[in-house]
């Protein structure tokens, strides 16, 4: 009798503890990207893609089970960026990526951050829109096709192979610049939508 509680108590613990760990390896990403050899790429590549499988099986055990903690709501959406932006601002140091369009996506990252803070201090709590989950995806498999890329050029690899790597990542970077763009702009009409719900509830009393 007693298991089974004890159980769903470990399962529940489960997508926080993949939240932390996707915060923390953006760290020793970063690292062994940096280190620009084959092993370095390698192994930073790797520690990419599992900290991107976290957010999918976090996201996954918090639908099966119905979870969600504050704990979850507040710092799930911050290990994201932080891994993301991570990502692009080391692609944007060794110049495969434009700093103007890393600055925008950044300067939309903080701003949805704040108001979705600002929603949540009001009792609110405001789901990503459908584009900015398609914007996540699409800037996750950018992100890989960059570290391939990278490890072409590290290797030496001829033209053609290298143009085989960097175009499609480049036109996958644009893409999720774009949705980043387009859902920043719906999830603040959402927000505004929000906030002038709450000044006419509040007129009425």
């Amino acid at each position: 009798m007693w298991a089974k509680p004890i159980i769903l108590c470990m399962i529940a613990s489960i997508p926080n503890v993949l939240t932390v760990v996707r915060l923390f390896l953006a760290v020793p990403m970063w690292y062994f990207l940096s280190q620009q050899t084959v092993n370095g790429i390698i192994v930073g590549g790797v520690l990419f893609c599992v900290a991107a499988a976290t957010d999918f099986v976090d996201g996954y055990i918090s639908r099966r089970y119905q979870l969600n903690s504050s704990f979850g709501i507040i710092l799930d959406p911050i290990a994201d960026k932080v891994l993301i932006l991570t990502a692009l601002w080391f692609f944007q140091n060794i110049s495969l990526l434009s700093w103007g369009v890393v600055a925008l996506i950044t300067f939309r990252e903080v701003l949805v951050t704040i108001l979705r803070f600002r929603a949540l201090k009001k009792g609110r709590v405001l789901a990503p829109e459908k584009s900015g989950k398609l914007k996540t995806g699409v800037q996750i498999a950018s992100i890989i096709a960059l570290i391939s890329a990278n490890l072409a050029i590290v290797t030496k690899q001829d033209t053609p192979l290298l143009y085989a790597t960097l175009t499609p990542a480049l036109l996958l970077f644009f893409w999720s610049a774009y949705l980043a763009i387009l859902s920043g702009y719906q999830f603040c009409l959402v927000y505004w939508d929000r906030a002038v719900d709450d000044t006419r509830k509040q007129s009425d009393t």
